[in-house]
């Protein structure tokens, strides 16, 4: 994906700043895509008896195929819809390439599964498993030789689409009902995912784009819960801090604060709303804050959730943003959509 710089340099319009986008919906950012919202968001709460298990399998798809920009952003000559433009994280030489990524759109999908664990009836462990995780991005591809990955694209630069899937970031961690309505847990992001795929030209990708971060996190959360009526309730927040990794890349910190309601509507129909707001710190290359990196979101995901019997719990939701602030230009998503199933035993 990465573009020769003789030829980059042609596409850029000097410095001139673009704002672009700011009536496009908003999203690594998420339905949860990110590690400290695991199981943060669920409208039916974290208790567990003692001795029992609560498994999730869930999937999600993030369209990401929304491109927005801030004043900062340069623009590109001659594109209608101009590309995110994104640095280049040039592990070799240790430095970051401005503008150097032209990317158009990208597609993520994750096949997740959450197992809870109740020791007593307030300690409960979680590990969270992301087994599968795939991030693909249109982006323009600019042929050279001893380029194969492509060979059916021509001599010319085109818009052409690189995925990247494996095994994600796993999650273990306590939570600890300090009372009926308020439960707090810790957790450790494990380095358990693939940080080190390439790309076309044979070198490691946009650590954005990774299965894995390939270094530790640490997550706090806290969230209450109860019912008025007929309606159950659940306000939650999380803070995750992460480490940096051997090539010296560092993801941003990260805050959720999520508020979520749920009703029974008929049977086994529950109608469930959640709203989430999320902020990420810029990532950081060899200490140098990261271009095109940090965000904040705010995002509305109405569900439902039909319980059957022997079967557990099945359970979908549309996420839709209402406000997306990003730094430089950024992919950002149009829609999530999020189903699973989920059990108790």
């Amino acid at each position: 994906m990465s573009v020769p710089r003789r030829r980059a340099r042609l596409l850029l319009v000097g410095s001139a700043p673009l704002l672009l986008g700011a009536l496009l919906p908003p999203g690594p950012a998420s339905a949860c895509t990110s590690a400290n919202c695991t199981l943060l968001t669920r409208t039916d709460g974290p208790s567990l008896d003692r001795g029992s298990w609560r498994v999730d399998v869930g999937w999600r798809f993030v369209d990401q195929d929304a491109r927005r920009y801030d004043e900062s952003a340069l623009a590109v000559a001659g594109a209608g819809q101009p590309p995110v433009l994104r640095p280049r994280v040039d592990f070799a030489d240790g430095r970051l390439v401005p503008n150097f990524h032209q990317e158009y759109a990208a597609r993520q999908t994750a096949l997740q599964v959450d197992v809870a664990y109740g020791f007593t009836t307030r300690l409960s462990s979680v590990l969270s498993v992301p087994l599968h995780t795939r991030y693909a991005v249109d982006h323009l591809f600019f042929p050279a030789p001893g380029v194969d990955l492509h060979a059916d694209a021509g001599p010319d630069p085109s818009r052409q689409t690189l995925p990247i899937a494996g095994l994600g970031d796993a999650q273990i961690g306590v939570r600890y009902a300090f009372s009926r309505a308020v439960t707090a847990g810790v957790a450790l992001k494990l380095a358990t995912g693939a940080y080190d795929r390439v790309d076309e030209y044979g070198q490691i990708d946009d650590p954005t784009h990774q299965p894995g971060t390939g270094a530790l996190g640490v997550i706090g959360t806290v969230q209450s819960g109860g019912r008025v009526g007929r309606v159950h309730w659940l306000v939650s927040g999380s803070y995750q801090t992460n480490g940096t990794n051997d090539r010296g890349y560092t993801f941003g910190d990260e805050t959720i604060v999520a508020a979520g309601a749920s009703r029974r509507v008929a049977g086994p129909w529950t109608a469930t709303l959640l709203v989430k707001g999320q902020h990420a710190a810029r990532n950081r290359f060899a200490g140098v804050p990261s271009a095109s990196t940090g965000a904040s979101l705010l995002s509305v995901a109405p569900g439902v959730r039909v319980s059957v019997k022997r079967a557990g719990t099945f359970y979908g939701s549309v996420q839709l943003p209402v406000y997306r602030r990003v730094n430089e230009g950024q992919l950002v998503a149009r829609v999530i959509f999020a189903v699973g199933l989920a059990g108790a035993f």
